[in-house]
């Protein structure tokens, strides 16, 4: 019996998607905390970078595809933390830009191997639940981008809102589990419908993603 508990738990271990999922968690948790603080923008960009090498670790099952994601995630984030003190600085946007281009293949890769998945098992569910906080972090990092192109893409309706990442956090899930409580709006019509289609993203997401694993479980 305690060997069997400690197999389950050394599989736990060396699960790929668990880093994931905690690198994630850690990130949507920890940003607010940190945003404003002296040391916050180092502690903010090292749990970026964080996710991004867990995302890449856990999507690419072969060496050749990891070296070369490898590779462009080294150049994001050295676009991203030599810019770090100037976030409207062109390196910057071109290293989120990156950043969102590698996550966006990471949502691929994963959604194929889950959908594709012969069965239910620990790692599948905690793909599944780190696929859905990936997706929200990267809408946020394309609201990011899009606001410091144009400073008038989203219009603030709280004085409690700044415009800053925990913010865009903060939208960019109230969106994607179609809350949307109103206190931060877009302003112009891509950031509209960018955030329509995060929306349904979300939506279809669940629909899709539960009925497909609840059909794994049942067989």
């Amino acid at each position: 019996r305690f060997g069997g508990m400690g197999h389950q738990v050394s599989l736990l271990y060396r699960s790929k998607e668990i880093y994931l999922l905690v690198s994630l968690v850690l990130f949507i948790l920890v940003t607010p905390l940190f945003e404003g603080s002296r040391l916050g923008h180092i502690v903010i960009d090292g749990l970026l970078s964080l996710v991004l090498l867990a995302s890449i670790n856990t999507a690419s099952g072969d060496s050749r595809v990891r070296l070369g994601a490898l590779a462009l995630a080294i150049a994001a984030m050295s676009l991203m933390w030599v810019n770090i003190s100037d976030p409207s600085a062109i390196g910057r946007i071109v290293g989120l830009t990156l950043y969102i281009g590698l996550n966006i293949l990471v949502i691929g890769v994963m959604l194929r191997r889950i959908v594709l998945a012969p069965t239910v098992t620990t790692e599948v569910i905690c793909a599944g639940i780190g696929l859905y906080l990936l997706i929200g972090v990267t809408w946020t990092l394309t609201f990011i981008v899009m606001e410091t192109i144009d400073p008038s893409t989203f219009e603030l309706l709280s004085p409690s809102l700044q415009k800053g990442l925990s913010d865009y956090l903060y939208f960019s899930f109230a969106t994607l589990t179609t809350l949307g409580y109103g206190d931060i709006t877009p302003a112009t019509p891509i950031a509209r419908i960018w955030a329509v289609a995060e929306a349904v993203t979300g939506v279809l997401y669940i629909a899709v993603l539960i009925a497909r694993l609840v059909s794994l479980y049942r067989s």
